[in-house]
């Protein structure tokens, strides 16, 4: 595997947050989120969301009752959040947050949807006070 030392890579689409940096002094570094071998639900990887980060994930849905599960690791006693939004109105549909607990938690949220592309936010809201990475896992 290729190894980038502060090396800046655009991610996906440019209006939302788009670029990753990595590298192994991450608190120097870490730009809002990256891909992290640190800590995973399932698999290898998970996605680390660095304080007052934010990810946007486009979710295509049929009209009807919807559960989206996600597995967090929220830092101890912070604020981590997950919110479906309507991209039309930038209304946040449902959201829920993990109780903080330092350790993996299962974040369920219930919605009602019409047929159409949802967006699902993933936020860090902790204060950039020291080690304050949240990470997010095995999202269904």
């Amino acid at each position: 595997m290729a190894t980038y030392e502060g090396t800046e890579i655009p991610v996906g689409n440019t209006t939302r947050h788009n670029a990753l940096l990595l590298n192994s002094e991450w608190e120097k570094r870490c730009f809002k989120w990256y891909m992290s071998g640190e800590k995973s639900h399932g698999g290898s990887y998970s996605l680390a969301i660095c304080p007052g980060g934010v990810f946007d994930i486009d979710y295509g849905s049929d009209a009807g009752s919807h559960m989206i599960e996600v597995w967090v690791w929220p830092p101890t006693g912070q604020k981590v959040r997950i919110e479906v939004i309507n991209p039309t109105t930038h209304a946040i549909v449902a959201s829920g947050s993990p109780a903080g607990s330092g350790a993996w938690e299962k974040v369920e949220i219930n919605f009602t949807a019409e047929k159409k592309v949802y967006v699902l936010r993933l936020r860090n809201m902790t204060p950039a006070n020291g080690d304050s990475r949240a990470w997010f896992d095995d999202i269904a």
